[in-house]
């Protein structure tokens, strides 16, 4: 077991959203955004930080944020791909951090419990990566021990640390979920799916 790890949740949010035409973690959703949805879930996690990495010519997202205990990093390399979202996120952790747990700004229907469940995980567990796993699938959040940030930051493209997860084998930890598998948000079809699904489930 590890003595009270410094987790960092890095939430990805410098997208371009080139499908839907618009930056799609600004839309509607609940009592404000995408983006501030899944920074409120994330702020509830009492165990972790929370930085938010933003597109650098998207200033209006401070102020969907501006009231959450959140630290916003601007990301001026976005239109390089999300990678490097992620590598601005590992660069501006402190020296301290343990590990940093990543979120997508685009999956709103995210828990905290699942964020605190894996958080959990990796304080019992000798394993460096732990992947929450909706059915046996695995999906976000992923946490990395630091022992994976020299790696993280070297990263490029759109696929993130896809191919570093791919290949950790036995280091790689997976936590079941009970619910179902969370739902990116890429195209107007996919947004009137999820916030028509979240009406009927508020009874709207």
């Amino acid at each position: 077991m590890r003595a009270s790890p410094a987790v960092w949740i890095i939430i990805l949010a410098a997208g371009y959203s080139r499908r839907m035409g618009l930056p799609k973690i600004l839309l509607p959703y609940r009592d404000g955004s995408l983006v501030r949805q899944v920074a409120k879930k994330a702020a509830q996690v009492q165990s972790a930080g929370v930085m938010v990495v933003a597109n650098a010519e998207m200033p209006e997202v401070q102020h969907h944020l501006w009231d959450l205990p959140v630290w916003v990093v601007w990301n001026e390399r976005a239109h390089l791909g999300m990678s490097t979202s992620l590598v601005k996120g590992v660069e501006n952790l402190s020296h301290d951090a343990s590990a940093a747990l990543i979120l997508l700004a685009d999956q709103p229907e995210i828990e905290p419990f699942v964020i605190e469940r894996v958080i959990d995980a990796y304080a019992r567990s000798s394993a460096s990566i732990i992947q929450a796993a909706y059915s046996g699938k695995p999906g976000h959040p992923v946490l990395f021990d630091r022992k994976w940030f020299p790696h993280l930051l070297h990263i490029t493209g759109d696929q993130g640390a896809k191919q570093l997860i791919q290949a950790s084998g036995d280091e790689r930890q997976w936590v079941d979920v009970p619910l179902p598998p969370l739902e990116d948000i890429d195209t107007w079809e996919d947004y009137e799916r999820v916030t028509r699904r979240e009406g009927a489930i508020r009874g709207l």
